[in-house]
């Protein structure tokens, strides 16, 4: 197998740690692969709680091969910590990066080592989520990607609770990290303006800017081989289990199957939209898509949206099936869903639909709009 460790971005969450430490006591790993664990914990003087996490780390027993607490000299930050992290991949060539937050699957390494060997050549690959996103975080809805017959699906939208780098993806990344680090790309209309507000110290959103821009893709597991806990840290002051994912608990090594991203339909944006809808209607132009009704500008006169706008309707759908895609796969029609032309202007007689959408997404009964706002 390729080479292979495990890398923990710690700080001053002992409680954190020990979870995430506990989990990794039931990883599945073969009695030949000798898999590093490399503990990155950073620097904060006279902390209480970090000098906890040393001790916790100091004290762990790890039995699949080296393990190496490295503690900063210096307080590093997030950001430069979680890059520096990234750069062990010039040590250890692929490594599974695990914020101190983070719950892993037993299957974790199993898994790893698969994705790794399919989607070795594949140049539109930027990296690997071991996370399984099931909900819009640029909007709070639910996300339900589409199951196209493999355990995987694609998206321009880098991962940061659970993931997987290998040293040539890693390399590009940041080599045009460090070209593009000054800029804030405010002026490019395809980025959600949801993540150009994310402040300085934010990492992950040039990894995002670089998938978008060099159209590259992050491959995500349908079901997850980490959770997120999301605890109280640095950057985050609200705890939540609004990003906890179905994760997945097999005791044994199991058979992933994986499909190429040229054959796959299940292809997303980084507004969580899928990018093949052209595709899944069998349509000669290419079409936008806009169903969560999040985006500011089109990049094709095609448009698929909730929204009410008074361009000419092409088709119509309804929203009944999980997820939208299957809508226009097996036609099912109604006034939820519309295909826009456009460049032609004509009035939208359908009433706005923006409850039935809510009903959709939240699986809600037949409840008034009134109950809905309360």
């Amino acid at each position: 197998m390729s080479k292979l460790a495990i890398v923990i971005v710690a700080f001053n969450r002992p409680d954190s740690l020990n979870r995430l430490l506990n989990s990794l006591k039931d990883i599945i790993v073969d009695k030949d692969d000798k898999i590093t664990l490399h503990i990155s914990i950073d620097k904060k003087e006279n902390d209480k709680s970090n000098e906890m996490t040393i001790n916790i780390a100091n004290n762990y027993i790890w039995d699949y091969g080296d393990k190496v607490v490295d503690v900063k000299e210096e307080n590093y930050g997030l950001k430069r910590h979680v890059l520096y992290c990234g750069n062990l991949t010039n040590k250890y060539e692929n490594i599974i990066v695990l914020e101190d937050d983070i719950l892993v699957s037993p299957l974790i390494v199993n898994y790893s080592k698969q994705v790794l060997d399919y989607y070795s050549n594949d140049s539109l690959i930027a990296g690997f989520g071991l996370y399984s996103f099931q909900r819009n975080p640029l909007n709070g809805y639910p996300f339900f990607p589409l199951n196209n017959g493999s355990d995987v699906y694609f998206m321009q939208y880098a991962c940061s609770w659970g993931q997987l780098w290998t040293k040539k993806r890693w390399n590009a990344f940041y080599n045009w990290y460090l070209e593009n680090k000054d800029n804030n790309f405010n002026d490019n209309e395809k980025i959600p303006n949801y993540i150009k507000n994310w402040g300085d110290k934010s990492w992950l959103k040039y990894h995002i800017y670089y998938c978008i821009l060099n159209d590259k893709y992050f491959v995500y597991p349908l079901n997850g081989l980490t959770t997120n806990f999301t605890d109280s840290g640095t950057h985050n002051s609200i705890v939540t289990n609004a990003y906890q994912c179905n994760l997945i608990v097999n005791n044994k090594n199991m058979d992933f199957k994986f499909i190429s991203i040229k054959d796959s339909l299940n292809i997303y944006d980084a507004y969580f939209e899928n990018k093949k809808i052209s595709k899944i209607l069998k349509y000669e132009e290419d079409i936008d898509s806009d169903v969560y009704g999040s985006k500011k500008y089109f990049c094709s006169k095609r448009v698929l949206s909730t929204k009410k706008y008074n361009y000419k309707i092409l088709r119509s759908y309804a929203l009944e099936m999980y997820p939208y895609e299957l809508n226009l796969l097996y036609n099912i029609k109604g006034n939820n869903l519309f295909l826009y032309d456009t460049s032609k202007m004509e009035k939208n007689n359908y009433k706005d639909n923006n409850y039935d959408v809510l009903k959709y997404y939240f699986k809600l009964e037949q409840i008034s709009s009134k109950n809905i706002i309360q």
